[in-house]
């Protein structure tokens, strides 16, 4: 039996999050505030925050390949009812994914490390 396209995307989001967490992926800045970026192998990932300014935001990821040609684009939204892993569903999945991304990309978390070496030496 096959699976389904949003079950693939459902595990690729959930190998995002575990491969962003243990450090593995590194997320960059781009030219768009808000938009990160990260080389994985011969594809680019991108992971963004969209909102209608009314309701509350989705998450999207992008792939594209080492051309820069989209490949296929997904929100937290089209993968409700499937299973992401730690998480209560992937909107909050995806959330996640977005702040650790942004947080490593500003150097956010690597500045309060720095921090504290500092003031407990």
């Amino acid at each position: 039996m096959a699976v389904s396209p949003n079950n693939r995307l459902a595990d690729l989001t959930n190998a995002l999050i575990a491969k962003t967490d243990d450090g593995t992926i590194n997320w960059d800045k781009t030219s768009i505030q808000g938009l990160y970026s990260s080389n994985l192998g011969s594809y680019v990932v991108n992971i963004d925050q969209i909102s209608d300014g009314v309701n509350v935001p989705d998450y999207r990821i992008s792939l594209y390949n080492q051309f820069g040609d989209f490949i296929e684009s997904y929100k937290d939204t089209d993968l409700s009812g499937l299973r992401a892993h730690g998480y209560d569903g992937f909107f909050a999945a995806m959330e996640s994914l977005y702040h650790t991304a942004a947080r490593q990309a500003s150097g956010a978390d690597k500045a309060i490390d720095d921090i504290i070496r500092f003031l407990n030496s």
